[in-house]
């Protein structure tokens, strides 16, 4: 069978639903995207982790329905992309398939035996389901200022996801390192635990995608004059098995906060830059201490006085150089305010806020 349809929105739909930092050695699925068509539709399915994706593109088959294949999703994505010719026509063959462009074509090999590995489809929101807006921008946000701090081990496999409220809140942690980072972009219908390819996957979207709640499922719509995509997105829920996020207790950190400094970011950047070059280590810490309106930042290596504005006093808290470093060029603004966290009359840890962002950070023993 052979399936004609425009180049550039099946470039457009690849390049939305196959998220390259979504394919993944650990999620085998990942890897392949498996194509279908019948003589009006062509059909591409994607999974990822926690990700279910179903492009539909229109154009003109031969048959009534093709064979499926399933071949490598970022190849196929970026294949489709180079083509120049206004139309693309895929050719379904023993084996694989012929992607056929102008005077040229290419051969692409199934990866996987389809017989025995399909992928999934995402359940659809029933008609006149109530959908929100998704802003892309939020988790662009959320991808570019919090996502350092999520855990990358499984000590708490719980702080590896995001938490998402109700009431926008988004929280991502370590619980190893003892830094949480909270702000305000959620738009999700009730708490729940997202993890890391669910942001990748919000963030990429276009303007004017939606989002449904689907039993304990979001469904995510997009489209096009060119060609339609729907998304299933499966969030974790917070259990006796999966754990507490503890998200009050982290969301606690950040009110009734009083006393603080304010501070330019980008010259405390600048000293911990210049920290960061001199250390041996990337777990090697700095001093951090505020009094009489300055602050200074000092290790074996570097001793800075940066001027403060503000009435908090008293503060001296060691902290990791290299995570203090990533948290302070998270803050986009020419100011920051400084407090410090304290329990029983000892500072424990330090609070950043612009008001957008917040990040508590432990001191170190």
């Amino acid at each position: 069978m052979k399936f004609i349809t425009n180049t550039k929105p099946l470039a457009d739909a690849l390049a939305l639903g196959v998220v390259n930092a979504n394919v993944s050695k650990f999620h085998n699925k990942s890897n392949v995207v498996q194509i279908s068509a019948t003589d009006k539709n062509l059909t591409i399915n994607i999974e990822a982790d926690r990700i279910i994706t179903e492009l539909t593109l229109h154009g003109s088959g031969d048959a009534m329905t093709s064979p499926v294949v399933m071949v490598d999703s970022i190849l196929f994505k970026q294949l489709i992309g180079t083509l120049t010719s206004s139309t693309t026509t895929i050719e379904f063959v023993e084996g694989g398939i012929i992607v056929h462009s102008g005077s040229s074509k290419f051969t692409v090999p199934n990866k996987a035996d389809v017989e025995d590995y399909r992928l999934e489809t995402p359940v659809h929101p029933q008609e006149g389901a109530v959908t929100v807006a998704v802003t892309p921008e939020n988790w662009k946000y959320v991808q570019s200022h919090q996502m350092y701090s999520i855990a990358m081990n499984f000590t708490s496999p719980i702080y590896t996801m995001v938490w998402v409220g109700d009431d926008g809140r988004v929280l991502v942690g370590d619980e190893a390192r003892s830094i949480y980072t909270q702000s305000s972009k959620s738009t999700f219908a009730s708490p729940c635990l997202l993890k890391d390819s669910i942001i990748n996957l919000l963030a990429s979207l276009p303007e004017g995608a939606k989002m449904a709640k689907v039993d304990g499922s979001y469904v995510v719509s997009v489209s096009t004059d060119g060609f339609d995509m729907v998304t299933q997105i499966i969030p974790m829920y917070e259990s006796d098995e999966v754990g507490s996020y503890n998200a009050d207790i982290i969301s606690g950190l950040f009110t009734d906060l009083t006393d603080h400094v304010t501070a330019s970011p980008e010259t405390i950047k600048r000293v911990l830059n210049q920290a960061n070059l001199l250390s041996s280590s990337s777990s090697d810490e700095i001093m951090l201490t505020i009094n009489g309106g300055k602050l200074l930042l000092k290790d074996n290596n570097v001793e800075s006085y940066i001027d403060v504005n503000g009435n908090l006093e008293g503060v001296e808290c060691k902290l990791t150089t290299d995570l203090l470093y990533q948290t302070i060029s998270k803050f986009d603004g020419e100011a920051i305010k400084i407090y410090a966290r304290v329990v029983d009359g000892q500072v424990v840890g330090v609070i950043f806020t612009d008001d957008t962002l917040f990040v508590a950070m432990a001191g170190n023993d």
